[in-house]
C-alpha cells in the first residue's frame, strides 16, 4: 500500500449555539491527514488506515467523500 497525505475539507459546525446567518465563516475547515491507502475500499472515497498490520488487516480507517478531497499526495517511504 502506498503512504499519502490527504487534505479533505471536513463537515463542520459553524457555531456553537444560535446565530445570525450572515455571521458565518465563508472559509472551509480542512483538515490534513496521514494513512496508507486503501485504493478501491469505497465507491467514490478516498480510502486511508491509520496502521496496517504484516498479516494485512488495517486499522483507523477514515473514509472521505471524493468530493470533499482538496489534494493527495504520495509520501515516499525509505525501504526497510
Amino acid at each position: 500500500m502506498k503512504l499519502v497525505r490527504l487534505l479533505w475539507q471536513d463537515a463542520h459546525a459553524c457555531a456553537e449555539t444560535w446565530c445570525d446567518p450572515g455571521a458565518l465563516d465563508p472559509e472551509p475547515v480542512v483538515v490534513d491527514s496521514v494513512g496508507w491507502l486503501i485504493e478501491g475500499g469505497k465507491p467514490d472515497h478516498v480510502v486511508i488506515c491509520q496502521s496496517l498490520a504484516d498479516t494485512g488487516m488495517v486499522d483507523h480507517v477514515l473514509a472521505v467523500p471524493a468530493g470533499m478531497v482538496v489534494r493527495l499526495i504520495e509520501v515516499p517511504t525509505p525501504p526497510l
